[in-house]
């Protein structure tokens, strides 16, 4: 069994070098002599007995790649035409977001309305549901900026939004950063950014159990509404959050070669946790 899974591996990652994602038809195929092979190595000690998990493998990728690459076919929209206007898209935010203001015990459970927050950039990861109020099929995951946002939106809730939407894209340059594939690997199809309009609103209020969380917790690192001086740390620590984490806070993670422990850590704090609370 120890092979087989290596095996398993080893075709997944060997898939990632094909130039291409073969038809749908094809990888049906594959799938079927992967299931004869898993079937006679069962019945025989032969050298084909990895062959089955090798195949599956690189089935399981390829059909990943070939759902991403047909999503938009598969909502009946061209993606081309999709970027020449804004649409009104409706759907869930993903992304933590830093409270509007810095809380204090008194403030963080009274609702967050749409005042608007001057000279702000929100960036966060939205779920497309609806564009242009017509259902999708299949929902996409579009990064969006909003310049001067008019409302403050929060992991879970729902909300109704102007924007201006392209497929994901990135430069070409060889060794430099593919941001097409860093957004291919968080499963994102598209970016854009919202419109200010009179129109965009929260449908649904109602946030994650997530940003509830992050929400008292910035609170608790926060005395008379001045955040810990260390509360960007502790976010990126606990919760996965970077967006607290400005220039000169990285500049010296990445001078003292700490800047791996914002990646790894919070899984390490979450499983002490998890089994302090179980002891």
């Amino acid at each position: 069994m120890d092979w087989w899974l290596a095996s398993f591996f080893l075709g997944a990652i060997l898939s990632l070098f094909l130039p291409i994602v073969p038809d749908l038809f094809a990888l049906f195929l594959l799938l079927l002599l992967s299931i004869s092979f898993f079937y006679y190595r069962l019945h025989a000690t032969k050298p084909l007995r990895a062959s089955a998990g090798l195949l599956l493998g690189a089935i399981w990728m390829l059909f990943n790649g070939y759902s991403f690459q047909h999503l938009w076919q598969d909502n009946n929209i061209n993606a081309i035409a999709l970027s020449t206007k804004a649409h009104w898209v409706q759907g869930q935010v993903l992304s933590l977001q830093l409270p509007q203001q810095p809380i204090t015990l008194a403030n963080t459970h009274k609702a967050i309305t749409s005042k608007k927050i001057a000279d702000k950039r929100l960036r966060f990861n939205f779920r497309v549901t609806h564009i242009n109020q017509h259902p999708l099929n299949k929902a996409v995951d579009v990064r969006l900026s909003w310049k001067n946002a008019t409302l403050f939106l929060q992991q879970g809730q729902i909300a109704y939004l102007k924007a201006k939407i392209k497929p994901a894209h990135g430069l070409a340059n060889i060794g430099g950063f593919n941001y097409q594939t860093w957004l291919n690997s968080k499963s994102i199809s598209a970016t854009g950014y919202v419109l200010n309009h009179k129109n965009n609103k929260v449908v649904s209020p109602t946030n994650t159990y997530r940003q509830q969380h992050f929400n008292d917790y910035s609170s608790l690192l926060s005395q008379h509404g001045v955040a810990h001086p260390l509360t960007p740390l502790l976010l990126a620590l606990g919760f996965g959050s970077r967006t607290a984490l400005n220039q000169d806070l990285w500049q010296v993670l990445q001078a003292t070669g700490t800047g791996h422990l914002i990646a790894i850590s919070g899984l390490h704090i979450g499983l002490v946790a998890t089994g302090g609370y179980v002891f």
